[in-house]
């Protein structure tokens, strides 16, 4: 037992109100505390001069003054009573229905994979600039009552940009930027199954892979002359970005290319400085609640480890996120496939029951891609669904309670 949790069962043992277990803990701790010992000895006295005084009659015409006095500040009815039941309900609608907006009830369908390609890098760069949460600093350490350290006084995890150095780390130099490469080329293909392979093919032989890939339509012997359309992804290592741009370019007609080229050292650097910084405070950190002397110290301490450890994890994600990004560069290639000599035309090469299959199939295939739609788009409302079902059972249960009760008070009266 600790003399805090002593101190909160001493008036409890005085009153002999502890069972025998509890009672046998405080007087263990009692022998072996001079402190608590000599507070005890000094409430029993008090306790005992208390049994001594004498007891003093009430004033006469007391008893009656008092009654007279309760019976004039009787409980009126307050109105307003009434009222803050239904305010309290429509109050934690509002937050219940502006929370549930907050999660995205409102949100958008995904851009196209030609908007992806062109903001691929804008996402990265936007989550990688977020301020990180103050962590444990002197000011921090004081409201919670700990001492101040000067090691923790020096610490700063957004550092001054004009002072951003990690000590004993060299300077950034132009071979040492950051760099992220990105490409977006349209082409139409005259052999779009040869091609659309050969891109895959290509991107293992450099040692990348295909992030993202899809096709749609139908090729020009099973459509009305409007063709396929592909749109593929690849990731490769930055040293053949060159590479695999040379080979989509004569590969195909191209009919737009565009490149962009992001200088993210800056970012990097800074991101970098603020997690060495906190990795030197959870160290710290730790050392104080190694040293920790009360159970108040260690509870705000650990709490204040925990919310540095997050702010590091967050970070750490950052810079590897940040380092895929530079290494692997990003080649984003559309395919459309164009009809050659062999190809039908659009409508005189083919009878009317074969573009009547042609148009069943689509139909068909554009039927079963609806319903899956529908599908994933009931399952992302179900939580939704069982909160507002939740939150429906609740009002109607607190205004069945209403209902009863003022039944029970007519019924009283």
């Amino acid at each position: 037992m600790t003399c805090h949790e002593f101190e909160e069962k001493i008036n409890l043992y005085l009153d002999d109100l502890l069972d025998a277990e509890e009672a046998g803990q405080v007087k263990a701790h009692m022998e072996a505390c001079p402190t608590c010992r000599q507070l005890y000895r000094q409430l029993s006295e008090v306790i005992a001069s208390l049994h001594n005084l004498e007891e003093a009659p009430l004033p006469e015409g007391f008893e009656a003054s008092l009654h007279a006095k309760l019976a004039a500040e009787a409980p009126k009815r307050r109105p307003w009573k009434r009222v803050s039941l239904w305010t309290g309900i429509a109050a934690a609608m509002v937050v219940l229905i502006s929370g549930l907006w907050g999660m995205g009830l409102g949100g958008t369908a995904p851009d196209s994979l030609a908007a992806e390609d062109q903001n691929a890098y804008a996402t990265t760069t936007a989550a990688s600039e977020e301020l990180v949460p103050e962590a444990a600093t002197a000011d921090n350490m004081k409201a919670m009552g700990l001492a101040s350290d000067p090691n923790l006084e020096d610490m700063d995890p957004v550092a001054d940009r004009a002072t951003m150095e990690v000590a004993g780390a060299p300077q950034q130099t132009a071979s040492q930027d950051k760099l992220v490469y990105t490409a977006s080329v349209s082409l139409q293909s005259y052999d779009f199954d040869s091609d659309y392979a050969a891109l895959r093919a290509k991107a293992e032989e450099l040692g990348g892979y295909v992030d993202v890939s899809s096709v749609e339509g139908l090729p020009f012997t099973q459509s009305e002359g409007s063709g396929r359309r592909g749109n593929m992804q690849i990731r490769v290592p930055q040293a053949q970005y060159e590479t695999l741009l040379a080979y989509v370019n004569q590969l195909g007609e191209v009919t737009s290319s565009e490149e962009s080229v992001a200088n993210i050292t800056q970012q990097y650097t800074e991101t970098q400085i603020r997690a060495d910084n906190l990795k030197a405070q959870i160290a710290r950190l730790q050392e104080l609640v190694s040293q920790a002397e009360n159970i108040e110290d260690l509870i705000a301490l650990e709490s204040q480890l925990s919310s540095v450890t997050s702010d590091l994890e967050s970070l750490e994600t950052q810079l590897q996120h940040m380092d895929q990004q530079v290494a692997y560069s990003t080649v984003s290639v559309a395919v459309t496939e164009m009809p050659t000599a062999s190809d039908p035309a659009p409508s005189s090469g083919r009878s009317f029951g074969q573009r009547m299959a042609d148009a069943l199939r689509q139909g068909w295939n554009r039927f079963q891609s609806g319903l899956q739609e529908w599908a994933l788009g009931v399952v992302r409302a179900l939580p939704v669904i069982v909160v507002w079902m939740l939150v429906i059972a609740a009002i109607a249960g607190i205004a069945a309670g209403v209902v009863h009760h003022r039944r029970k008070k007519k019924e009283m009266h």
